[in-house]
């Protein structure tokens, strides 16, 4: 009796359903470590902005003098915190589409709650997984006082 070379039907099938096993769980792994990095980077930006606003205010006095009104970060050019920032016109969250002032239930554009303020200013953003000191997701905001959950 000859043996014949070859794989059956049933090897074939496990290997395809171990590969697709592997992929799945491949898949799985990438869109959670790309949420902790989305979040890596949101607490970096805003660690910088906090330390620009602080600056502003020891420079010029207030925080009003950042120049920035309610709206988006990005959008807060042409005044003293362009001058300390001058990157602020790519500080953007990197999924947000809508600013975290009116909708901050999901990834959204880092925004001034409201125009600083000489003694305070109120910026939101959102984390989806939760990163370091910030281990909860949800809506924060950054204030002159430090960085809250918003409830």
């Amino acid at each position: 009796m000859k043996k014949q070379a070859g794989v059956t039907i049933i090897e074939a099938l496990m290997v395809i359903a171990v590969l697709v096993v592997v992929a799945i769980l491949c898949y799985v792994m990438l869109f959670f470590a790309s949420r902790e990095s989305r979040d890596v980077k949101r607490v970096s930006d805003i660690g910088v902005l906090r330390s620009s606003m602080a600056a502003v205010k020891v420079q010029y006095g207030n925080f009003q003098e950042s120049g920035c009104q309610a709206g988006a970060v990005s959008a807060c050019v042409g005044w003293h915190l362009n001058e300390i920032l001058p990157t602020i016109k790519n500080f953007k969250d990197p999924s947000g589409k809508v600013l975290c002032a009116g909708n901050c239930k999901a990834p959204c554009e880092y925004s001034f709650v409201e125009a600083p303020t000489a003694n305070d200013y109120a910026v939101r953003f959102f984390l989806e997984k939760g990163v370091g000191n910030y281990s909860t997701p949800g809506c924060y905001e950054l204030t002159a006082g430090g960085v809250n959950l918003v409830k």
